[in-house]
């Protein structure tokens, strides 16, 4: 019942989880010696700290580290035993993915413990597909720790993740769960290509978005398919690739799911982060189109910028341009003389407006009201 509940009632699933985890505690002190009722004691800890790990890491942290020592003590008893062998390696992640950011030395050592585990459980098992999956998640969890220190390993890691996902994906192509850890390798590739080689990145972001799309479509009540779709096509968006189309898109879903109250509370920070993205993507659309001399299409499009973030003052700026080059002038002045004296992206609004003036006249784009407008600059000081 708690993991029903875990995502809908993570309240209720938690009383659930403690509930069994009293019993469970009961039942391991009366047979200290019985494998298995030690074993259930950790899944249960293991559970209450998946509830507790957003609200509560610090108890998470504890739940976890009681239910490692229990899995260390079953493997020391019974060495052979491979599903003890695989419940210690999830116990070592678990930990790992707590201390991932206030120790990323011990969460590094945590993983590698657990990739060794998982390799040797993959070479002993290869047709185990778990154990293959296990073996991609080490690997990317590495991969993810080694990531700036480490470029060059992380890359050869999220290969080699790569590789076993695309072989478990084409095994069991109706298996959803394959189909998404291939999408997370392909995303994850193409971050850590997205420097030094961003065409093979775009390659894999779009077979990434493909398979996100079809999840998606498959399960529309599934949330986290629906958040992965978004990743992926602002990761595209991101890295240049249409970014209009794809950050429109994103942002459409997310605002659809917020209106629903079904995101998380940091989930629900995306919505302001794309719409600021879109917003000035806009803006510098309108900028360029004042150097193509589109003065109705500058306007048109920081008017749409404006329009999602009305407080980007950097996009009025080329709203002001637009609107002076169609002979708007007291529209546009309205705008040149009424933000005198504030501060635009750490410069002042009149040194921001005569940078631009200076870049559009070296272009020979030029107006007679710009030297009016600097002349009202220089008396305003």
């Amino acid at each position: 019942m708690g993991d029903t509940l875990g995502r809908v009632d993570p309240a209720q699933a938690l009383v659930l989880y403690q509930e069994g985890l009293a019993i469970r505690r009961k039942l391991a002190a009366q047979e200290p010696g019985n494998t298995a009722f030690q074993r259930d004691l950790s899944v249960s800890l293991e559970r209450m700290g998946d509830t507790l790990g957003r609200v509560d890491p610090a108890q998470a942290l504890t739940l976890y580290q009681e239910g490692l020592a229990i899995r260390r003590k079953l493997v020391a008893q019974e060495p052979g035993n491979k599903a003890f062998q695989r419940d210690l390696s999830i116990s070592l992640n678990k930990i790992g993915d707590t201390l991932g950011r206030s120790d990323p030395a011990q969460a590094l050592a945590l993983y590698q413990e657990g990739l060794a585990i998982r390799r040797k459980l993959a070479v002993q098992e290869p047709g185990n597909t778990a154990f293959q999956s296990d073996l991609s998640v080490s690997l990317d969890r590495i991969g993810d720790t080694l990531g700036r220190s480490d470029p060059v390993q992380a890359l050869a890691l999220y290969q080699e993740g790569l590789a076993i996902r695309r072989k478990l994906a084409a095994q069991e192509p109706g298996n959803i769960e394959f189909q998404r850890d291939l999408s997370v390798s392909l995303d994850r590739m193409g971050d850590t290509l997205g420097p030094s080689d961003p065409a093979q990145a775009l390659v894999l972001y779009h077979e990434g978005l493909a398979i996100a799309r079809k999840l998606a479509a498959q399960e529309p009540g599934n949330i986290e398919f629906q958040t992965d779709l978004i990743v992926s096509l602002v990761r595209l968006a991101f890295a240049g690739e249409r970014p209009e189309k794809h950050y429109s898109e994103a942002l459409a879903i997310l605002s659809d799911l917020n209106a629903r109250g079904l995101l998380s509370a940091d989930q629900s920070t995306w919505v302001p982060a794309v719409t600021a993205k879109l917003a000035e993507f806009y803006g510098s659309q309108a900028y360029e189109a004042l150097f193509d001399k589109d003065f109705t299409g500058a306007e048109q499009r920081a008017n749409a910028g404006l329009g999602l973030d009305a407080r980007l003052d950097w996009i009025k700026s080329n709203l002001a341009h637009a609107l002076m080059f169609q002979n708007r002038i007291a529209e546009a002045d309205a705008i040149y003389l009424g933000l005198r004296g504030t501060a635009v992206q750490g410069k002042p609004w009149e040194q921001l407006i005569e940078e631009d003036f200076k870049a559009l006249r070296d272009k020979n784009i030029q107006h007679p009201h710009m030297a009016e407008i600097e002349a009202a600059f220089r008396k305003r000081r």
